[in-house]
């Protein structure tokens, strides 16, 4: 079984990006697996915005997996986040985090709390 990168890579390959075949647009072409992934070959070309909803359609845009991840200062639990580099689960501790890390500029790097 492949991985879900490789199914992707295999219709890259195969299928050239041409034009949207919902609207016609040539920007911002994106292949849509609207089979799942396993079924490699079946992909229409879409344009970004047609993408999205198609994809809105079928319910699943906006609710790719997320990790749950440990909040560096409280260190609780949180998934609820916007991007990749979120490290805090709420403003109060993102706030926390600004003060800590100006007061290891200010005062050296010292373990400030």
């Amino acid at each position: 079984m492949l991985t879900p990168a490789a199914y992707r890579k295999r219709a890259q390959r195969a299928i050239p990006l041409t034009k949207c075949e919902e609207c016609g647009s040539m920007e911002r072409l994106q292949r849509h697996h609207y089979n799942g992934l396993e079924n490699a070959l079946d992909v229409k070309i879409l344009c970004q915005k047609c993408h999205t909803k198609a994809d809105m359609k079928l319910g699943k845009w906006g609710q790719g997996p997320r990790k749950i991840k440990k909040c560096v200062i409280c260190h609780s639990e949180f998934s609820n986040y916007s991007h990749s580099k979120v490290v805090t689960c709420s403003k109060e501790c993102w706030s926390e985090l600004a003060r800590q890390n100006a007061m290891k500029r200010w005062h050296g790097s010292k373990d400030v709390d």
